[in-house]
C-alpha cells in the first residue's frame, strides 16, 4: 500500500503545469452549475445573520457583536470569492467555438452522459470523448492567450475546500487513466 501511495505521490509531483491546469479546468467546468445557488445561499445567511444582530447602545463595544460582525464580513468575503470564481469560469465559455460551447453546456452544466450527447449529435461516444478533451484544450489555450495561469486559478480557489476535494478526485481519475494508458502501450 505504501509503495502504491509513493507512486501516486511521485506521479502528482511529476504532473506538468499544463496537466494540473487542465485538471482544474475540468473541475471548475463540472462545478460551475453549483455557484449561483451557493452565492444565493451565502447571501441569505448574511441577511439572516445581519438581521439578528441587536442594535443596542453598546453594540459596537460588545465582544459578541464583534464576533457577529466579523462573521458577516467573512461571509461577505466568501461571497465575493465565489462570485470571482463563477465569473472566471463564465469566461471559460468565451474561449470556446459555438459548437464546443454547446457541448460544454450539455456535458459540464446539464450533466449529459457521453451516450446521450452522442445520440443527440449523431456521432460516436468516442467523438464526444474527444470533443470533451477539446473543450478543455480550448479553454486552456484561451487562458494562455489571456495570460491566465495555474497560479491564478489556485489563488481564486484556495479557500474553497470543496473545490480542492473535487480537483483531487479528477486528479486521481487522470492518474488512473494515465496508468491504464501506460499498461496498454
Amino acid at each position: 500500500m505504501d509503495k502504491k501511495l509513493g507512486q501516486r505521490e511521485k506521479i502528482i509531483l511529476n504532473l506538468t503545469k499544463q496537466q494540473r491546469t487542465k485538471i482544474w479546468i475540468k473541475t471548475l467546468l463540472y462545478s460551475y452549475k453549483y455557484f449561483p445557488n451557493l452565492i444565493k445561499t451565502v447571501d441569505k445567511i448574511i441577511e439572516m445573520r445581519a438581521s439578528t444582530i441587536s442594535f443596542s447602545s453598546d453594540v459596537f463595544n460588545s465582544r459578541k457583536s464583534d464576533n457577529q460582525f466579523e462573521h458577516i464580513i467573512d461571509l461577505g468575503e466568501r461571497k465575493k470569492n465565489l462570485l470571482n470564481i463563477y465569473i472566471m469560469i463564465s469566461k471559460f465559455f468565451d474561449f470556446l467555438s459555438p459548437n464546443l460551447k454547446d457541448i460544454a453546456q450539455k456535458k459540464f452544466i446539464e450533466k449529459w452522459t457521453n451516450e446521450k450527447l452522442s445520440e443527440s449529435l449523431n456521432v460516436s461516444v468516442r467523438t464526444i470523448y474527444r470533443k470533451t478533451i477539446k473543450v478543455i484544450d480550448e479553454v486552456y489555450l484561451g487562458m494562455k492567450k489571456n495570460n491566465w495561469s495555474l497560479e491564478l486559478i489556485e489563488l481564486q480557489v484556495q479557500d474553497e475546500q470543496w473545490l480542492t476535494e473535487r480537483y483531487i478526485r479528477y486528479e486521481n481519475e487522470f492518474i488512473y487513466s494515465s496508468d491504464n494508458r501506460k499498461k496498454d502501450s
